[in-house]
């Protein structure tokens, strides 16, 4: 991976940061490696495949997945509730 092109591009568009960081010497703004964070983005494609079926998962379980959410809400909230009126007084 180290010499793939994909960690060029990483390496590229995350140096400048990490320089600056470490030397405490303030860089020009270097907006040419915005292009290089840009094509960051096209490494996505490899996921989109995962995050269709992530997708699907959470629409055929949504009506769950909704029921757990209000069930955590509400014990939050009465738990809440109850430490406030249970805390030591004083």
């Amino acid at each position: 991976y180290a010499c793939s092109w994909h960690a060029m591009i990483d390496a590229f568009a995350t140096f400048p940061f990490f320089i600056e960081l470490l030397s405490g010497i303030p860089l020009p703004t270097l907006t040419y490696l915005r292009v290089f964070r840009m094509l960051r983005i096209t490494r996505t494609q490899s996921y989109s495949h995962a995050m269709d079926a992530v997708g699907r998962v959470l629409y055929f379980n949504r009506e769950i997945l909704y029921v757990a959410a209000l069930l955590g809400l509400y014990l939050v909230i009465v738990t809440s509730i109850l430490m406030y009126y249970l805390r030591p007084r004083g």
